[in-house]
Order: C-alpha cells, then structure tokens, then sequence
C-alpha cells in the first residue's frame, strides 16, 4: 500500500513583504529598485521562489524598452533554469505551474519582437498547456484565465501566412472567448493577486478593444481608468499614450509623454521620443524633429529608426529643406524592413518629393486632426494631382477622414473609388479601403456584405502592412 503522506516540498510561492515592494517598483519599470527588494528576498528566504518569476519580470521589461539583442539571447540562457526551480514548488500551490506559464509567454512574445517564430509557437504551446494543467487542478484560480485569454484573443486573430502557429501549438484560438477570459480576470482580480499581472492584464484588455475590435470609445475609456497612475507609472505612461493615439487622442497622448515620470530611478525607454515625435508631427509641429533625433541616438533597433529617418525628412521637406530631405529619405531607404515597400503616394521611393496637401492631410489625419485634413484636400480638386497614385490616395485620404467624421455615405463613395483605382501599384489602399468598407457595412447591420469586403481583403496579396490588416479582418470575422 503507497503511503499517503508524501513530505511537503520546502520550496515555496510567497508574496513577502520584499516582493510586495518590488512588484510595485517594477510595474512602474523603476527595475533597478525592484531587483533590490528582490536580491533581499533571495537572502532572507532561500525556499521562496516567486523570486524567478520576478526576475524574469525584470528581464523582460527591460528587453521591451531597450530591444538589446544581447538582453535578449542572455534571457534565453536564464529561461531554462528559473522554470526548473519553479519546478520545486509544492504541487499544492497554484502558482506553481501558473508561473512557468508566465515565463513561457514572456519568451514568446520577445522571440515574436525578434522574429524568432517557431521558437515563440513553441513558447505559446508550452504556456498553454500549462494553464490547461492548472485550470484542470485549480479551476477556480482565477490568474489561468489572464493569460489564456491572452494566447486565445492572439491567435485567433493571426494573419494566414501564420496560421501553422495555431497549428504547431495544437490550441484553440478564439478572439471573443480570449477577450472574455481577461475581462473575468480584469474585473475580478483584486489585491491578493500580483500587481504586475493585473496591470498587465488591464494594459491587453483596453488595447484588444481598440486593435482587434475597433472600439475607440470603450478603449480609451478603459485606457484612462487603468492607465491614470501615467504621472509615476512609466509603462502606464507609454500604454496612456498609445492608446491615446489610437483612439484620436493625439492632444491626450502629448499630455503623457510630456507628464510621464522621469529620473534615474526609471529605465530608459527610447522608444518614448518616437512616440512624442510623431504625436507633434500628426499637428504639423516640427519640434517633432527634436525627438526624432533623440530616439535614433539611444536607439540600437536599426528597423525603428527607418522610420525615424522617414519621418524626419517628412519634417525636412515641411520645411522646405530639400538637401535634409533628400538625406534623411536616402538613409531610410537604405535600411530594409521586413513587410514593408512604403509605397504610399506621400510616402515614395528615393528622390520622390511628396505632394505636400497629401502628406499634411496624412499627417493629421493620424492625429485626429480630421476638419483640418479635409480642409487641405478639400482646398486643391482631384485635377490638380499628378498621376494616379496620387489621385488614388486622394480618394483614400478623403474617404478615412469621412469615415472617423461618421459621414458614412461620403466614406463609402471615396473607398469604392479607392478600390477602382487599385492598380497593383499600391494595394494597400486598395486593402484598407475593403477594411473599412467592411466595418462601415458592419456597423450598418449590412452583416453579408461587411464579410464580402472582410474576405476581400484576404485576397490582396502583396502590400505595406499585409499582416497588421489580415489580422484586423479576421478579427472583424470572429466577431461577426
């Protein structure tokens, strides 16, 4: 007969008065101070070994706003060993497996930032399956349902040319089941949980709303109650501000950035200067130009900074600087980035000089700004542009403007004569203009022939940002 008193493990899962202030530390990315309380943890209590989840936190905050491949490849190396002590955890304890999970989705979403994309199917399936283990041995534990619901949401929406992923993963992906999931999690969890995985939780649920089911009202309105910490919150700050952007927010998003907590004590985020530099662009403020700067000096993502650079010869030629603009647009070029042509009319190859009404009423548009970019176009008739791409982006510009300003029959005229001018030579208007045709009809109750347009931008095969607008479709037909 087996003995039923099998000894306890010593190794434990506990939420000490050292990891309590570290976590806020960290969700604030003040990372150095939170790694303080924690190498106090490891001294005060060996057994303790929520201590590996915590740094693992640590590492993967400071890939995010730093993108050091080194970090990176350091963190891989680490990986393995903090899992097989989370290992040693008593069975009994639900964070036991929970946590291993979380470190899987953590190396998953940087090995996507990396384009590592069977390594990070891997990581999905290895995080799934272990969150079905611990939902089946603790049903009422509420943490599984964050992160299942955060595999679920994403993987349902993945564009075709990654669908092996769901497939490699063997789970099943489901949009509204995975947004359903983080709302119980979002709205039950309460202070016994880990502050850093409830700020995230809260952070993916109002960005879900705004990307994958196009409700800039509710986003935002979620966005301001869990982001309202921004003036000493550093993640919460960023978050603020892209959801801000989002939702035509630009004023908003300014407010952040320029409100956002700095110091020593805060690790450095580069990422943050590109962000204010576009939100003063979207206005047509050339002290974007500052930030510009900024950003590609403590930058080392070389892929990023091709924007940069693009954006600032936009800012060049705003000014009328040809020589700068001809600079900064032949260094873009140069630095290749993966899935996109930047074949936009204002966009153009080296030696292309924008029409200016265009690349204003872009700009502003991007920002929100939508009476002032119609006014633009609105002062030069569609004669005055020089080829048809330009007229093409033309009909475009007007129709994205008509459809945020909810004058629908406007917005539906302009895409279909976006969609017409499709001539190979820029199907992303083409594509979008279907995106938006789709979610117009939606919104019509016109439910058939919202999914014609949804499907046809499934159809378009070669564009800028074919896989952001593939996802965005397929999330617009889960929906449906």
């Amino acid at each position: 007969m087996l003995c039923n008193n099998i000894a306890a493990s010593p190794y434990t899962f506990v939420l000490s008065t050292n990891l309590l202030e570290a976590q806020k530390h960290i969700a604030a990315l003040r990372l150095e101070k939170g790694k303080a309380y924690v190498d106090a943890e490891k001294q005060s209590n060996k057994m303790n070994m929520a201590v590996h989840l915590f740094d693992n936190y640590i590492d993967f905050y400071r890939i995010l706003c730093l993108q050091k491949q080194e970090d990176f490849i350091a963190f891989e190396k680490a990986k393995s060993g903090r899992i097989e002590a989370l290992k040693k955890i008593d069975n009994s304890n639900p964070y036991k497996l929970y946590a291993q999970s979380e470190i899987h989705l953590q190396s998953a979403f940087l090995k996507g930032m990396f384009e590592e994309f069977v390594g990070a199917a891997w990581d999905f399936r290895s995080c799934y399956q272990l969150l079905e283990e611990n939902t089946h041995k603790f049903p009422n534990f509420i943490a599984n349902k964050k992160d299942l619901g955060v595999i679920k949401a994403i993987l349902g929406t993945i564009p075709d040319s990654y669908h092996w992923i769901v497939s490699i993963a063997g789970m099943k992906a489901d949009l509204n089941e995975g947004l359903q999931l983080m709302k119980e999690y979002v709205e039950k969890a309460d202070d016994k949980e880990i502050l850093m995985e409830r700020k995230n939780a809260q952070y993916f649920y109002a960005i879900f709303n705004l990307y994958f089911l196009k409700n800039k009202k509710e986003a935002w309105t979620l966005a301001d109650k869990y982001t309202s910490d921004y003036k000493t919150n550093l993640m919460s700050a960023c978050i603020r501000s892209f959801a801000a952007k989002g939702t035509d927010n630009n004023e908003a998003c300014l407010v952040a950035l320029n409100e956002k907590p700095t110091g020593h004590e805060y690790i450095s985020f580069p990422y943050l200067e590109m962000m204010h530099g576009s939100a003063l662009l979207q206005r047509l403020d050339l002290n974007a130009i500052t930030h510009f700067r900024k950003f590609i000096a403590t930058n080392k993502d070389k892929n990023d900074n091709k924007d940069a650079y693009l954006k600032l010869s936009w800012c060049a030629w705003l000014k009328n600087d040809t020589a700068n603009y001809l600079l900064y647009r032949n260094i873009a070029t140069n630095i290749s980035k993966s899935g996109e042509k930047n074949q936009f009319a204002s966009s153009g190859g080296v030696g292309y000089f924008p029409e200016k009404s265009l690349l204003k009423a872009r700009l502003l548009f991007d920002g929100g700004y939508y009476a002032q970019a119609e006014e633009i176009l609105m002062a030069k008739p569609i004669t005055s542009f020089k080829n048809a791409l330009e007229k093409a982006e033309y009909c475009y510009r007007l129709g994205r403007i008509y459809h945020e300003s909810n004058k629908l029959s406007k917005a539906i005229e302009y895409f279909d004569l976006t969609v017409k001018a499709n001539d190979k030579e820029n199907e992303f208007m083409a594509a979008n203009a279907c995106l938006q045709l789709g979610f117009i009809y939606e919104k019509l109750n016109f439910k058939k022939l919202a999914k014609t347009y949804f499907d046809k931008v499934l159809e378009y095969k070669n564009y800028d940002y074919k896989n952001y607008l593939q996802q965005q479709a397929k999330a617009a037909i889960a929906k449906l």
